[in-house]
C-alpha cells in the first residue's frame, strides 16, 4: 500500500511483480476517514502486520486501534531523541555525532510506542543535507536488518 501514486516503492513493487495498491491521501481531506480506508482495504485483503516504511503521514488512532500491536514504524532517528518529521534535519541542526533508525509499535502518542530494535548510525563528515545524493538518510537510516521484524 502506497499513499503517493508513482513513488519509489510502488514502481519497485511493480518490477518486481509484487501486488501494490494506491490510496491517495490527498483524496481524502480527513484523516480519521483515511485510516478508516486502510483498515477497511488492509482487513479485505487479510493484512496481519502493517510496516510503515516511509509512510510520512501521522496516523489516528483510528488505524493505531484497528492494527493494535501490529503496526510497526521504522523511524530515521534514535527515539526518543527526534521524533515526527525532519528526524534527520532535527539531529544535523542539534549537531550528534551518532543517529540511527528505530524500529518501534505505533501508538496514538506520536513516535513513542514500544521500541523493538534500534541501530546507531554515525554522521559523516560534510554531510550536511538529509537529501543529498551522498546523504544520510538514502544510505543509512531505515536500512534495519529485516530479521528484526521476523
Amino acid at each position: 500500500m502506497v499513499n503517493n501514486p508513482g513513488c519509489g516503492a510502488q514502481q519497485r513493487a511493480e518490477r518486481l511483480g509484487i501486488p501494490v495498491s494506491v490510496l491517495d491521501h490527498r483524496l481524502i481531506k480527513d484523516r480519521r476517514e483515511l485510516d478508516g480506508e486502510l483498515v477497511r482495504l488492509f482487513r479485505a485483503d487479510q493484512v496481519e502486520l502493517v510496516v510503515m516504511a516511509g509512510w510520512m503521514r501521522i496516523v489516528t488512532e483510528v488505524l493505531v486501534s484497528g492494527y493494535s500491536d501490529r503496526l510497526i514504524n521504522i523511524h530515521p532517528s534514535l527515539l526518543p531523541s527526534f521524533r515526527g518529521l525532519d528526524a534527520i534535519g532535527q539531529a544535523l541542526q542539534a549537531g550528534v555525532k551518532v543517529t540511527g533508525c528505530t524500529v518501534h509499535i505505533v501508538t496514538e502518542e506520536l513516535d513513542a510506542g514500544p521500541i523493538l530494535a534500534q541501530a546507531a548510525v554515525p554522521f559523516s563528515m560534510g554531510m550536511t543535507t538529509p537529501g543529498s545524493p551522498n546523504g544520510f538518510r538514502s544510505r543509512n537510516t531505515c536500512s534495519c536488518p529485516g530479521h528484526w521484524l521476523s
